[in-house]
């Protein structure tokens, strides 16, 4: 049985890195495949909000974000000149352990809190590993992978290159999201507070938008979202601001990186 097990955990190591070879994941391809693609592939989602879907699948969950369409705009599923429903990105998380291959040349960034947390990007192919450690084994091991756009189709279609679009207003969210997995959730408040961390001249905000129905899940979440960026990423309390705003048809919360000196959004 041992050694059955050894081949069956390897066969679906071979498996996971032929995929992560290319630039899609199962034939799905960011800003190339649509919603329709997934679900022909995949089926309905057991799990979805509006612009994301979940997938637990025997060796994985997958998690797909999608496009909300023009206007352009500075957010997590608007900042692409694609139609509503094209697949932004791709995130497989491995059920089983899963060892990394760390022979390619990749860009290397050590999480500043957690320093056996890594990601491995290859922004080329529009691949970022997430790579746990061990302190007493030089193992590196695959905590989940995402597939983005790749370094020519974010020169041809991110919203941002394009000449005078509404993206660059001084005042617009670089992240934007609904009802998503908590995974999902803490890898974009993770990439919020590291990039305040990086630039001391902005400020952090964040803005509830709580579901008119249940309004006390606004309060719960904004209490949640303090805590996450103050006590778990350690963000000093003066450089981050959370607030709520009026309610919507489903909780929304936004992300701000404000320079010093310009007002806080509305």
């Amino acid at each position: 049985m041992t050694w059955f097990r050894r081949f069956l955990s390897m066969s679906m190591l071979l498996a996971v890195f032929s995929v992560a070879s290319g630039k899609d994941w199962r034939g799905i391809t960011p800003l190339h495949s649509t919603r329709m693609d997934v679900e022909k592939l995949l089926g309905r989602p057991p799990s979805q909000g509006k612009y994301v879907s979940t997938y637990a699948l025997d060796t994985e969950t997958v998690e797909v974000i999608y496009a909300s369409g023009p206007p352009c705009g500075a957010g997590l599923t608007n900042s692409w000149r694609v139609p509503k429903d094209t697949v932004l990105s791709i995130r497989a998380i491995p059920k089983n352990e899963l060892r990394f291959d760390s022979s390619r040349p990749y860009k290397i960034e050590v999480d500043p809190i957690d320093p056996l947390i890594s990601h491995y990007s290859d922004k080329e192919e529009g691949l970022r590993y997430t790579i746990s450690s061990s302190a007493s084994s030089s193992e590196l091991v695959v905590v989940s992978l995402d597939y983005l756009p790749t370094a020519k189709d974010d020169r041809d279609l991110n919203c941002s290159r394009v000449k005078g679009n509404s993206s660059n207003r001084l005042i617009a969210p670089v992240e934007k999201y609904g009802s998503i997995s908590q995974d999902r959730e803490s890898a974009i408040l993770d990439n919020f507070a590291i990039e305040l961390r990086r630039n001391k001249e902005m400020r952090g905000f964040v803005i509830v938008y709580p579901q008119c129905r249940k309004a006390k899940k606004g309060f719960a979440k904004l209490r949640y979202l303090r805590n996450y960026l103050i006590n778990t990423r350690r963000l000093k309390p003066n450089r981050i601001f959370l607030s709520e705003g009026d309610c919507s048809d489903e909780l929304l919360v936004e992300l701000y990186l404000v320079p010093k000196g310009l007002p806080a959004p509305r």
